[in-house]
């Protein structure tokens, strides 16, 4: 079905969420409108619900990086927190997993009212929402910044969600919202919960990045 060996680690310095990793042995649903969807038949490659009693429990299953917080107020239960500040600007989890060609990537964030990884627009690159790893070639880039980005027609509104492969010479970077652009970084920073799914496959020689917020 597949040709690329997609990804042994996820890099995740999302603001604050709950995470779910899963694959299908079988190839994707057709692009639409709609969020992509797991299928009957998925493999669960990592699930984790951060409903954990202790600090030590909630970040024992990963590699780190800068601070990471469990609060009690999480979407079901307890949640991870990534505290942003000029002192904690480089924040993650990362998790090690079998290598998939097709993969969805899901998880619950929460961002305070007016969450800008711009700066006000002092750092146009804003920050790298999460990253999947390929195991051999370079990774995978889903941003969040006021790069201007691309295809033509489809350029930046402001803190969109972004994807780059980052193997890629002719993909703009990065690749905007090319179907919607209703669900934002910038119109989800309300202090709500809201999901977010990437599906990443590679049903040729080239690859698809595939991604859905609500």
């Amino acid at each position: 079905m597949a040709v690329l060996n997609l990804t042994n680690s996820i890099r995740s310095p999302a603001a604050l969420f709950l995470l779910m990793f899963g694959c299908s042995g079988a190839s994707g649903p057709e692009i639409s409108s709609a969020a992509p969807e797991p299928e009957a038949g998925n493999v669960i490659l990592w699930q984790d619900n951060f409903d954990k009693a202790t600090q030590a429990d909630l970040i024992a299953p990963y590699d780190l990086r800068g601070v990471q917080q469990l609060i009690a107020n999480g979407h079901s239960g307890s949640a991870i927190r990534f505290p942003y500040s000029a002192g904690s600007f480089d924040n993650l989890i990362e998790k090690s997993f079998p290598a998939s060609t097709d993969t969805y990537f899901r998880f619950w964030y929460r961002l305070p009212s007016g969450a800008d990884p711009s700066c006000g627009g002092r750092n146009d690159s804003g920050m790298k929402w999460f990253m999947p790893w390929r195991q051999v070639d370079q990774r995978y880039t889903m941003g969040v910044g006021m790069l201007t980005g691309g295809p033509p027609g489809f350029e930046n509104t402001g803190l969109e969600f972004s994807s780059h492969d980052n193997s890629s010479s002719g993909e703009p970077n990065p690749f905007m919202q090319n179907i919607s652009k209703t669900k934002t970084l910038r119109t989800t920073a309300d202090g709500a919960w809201h999901e977010y799914t990437c599906w990443t496959t590679a049903p040729t020689t080239t690859t698809t990045a595939r991604k859905g917020s609500r």
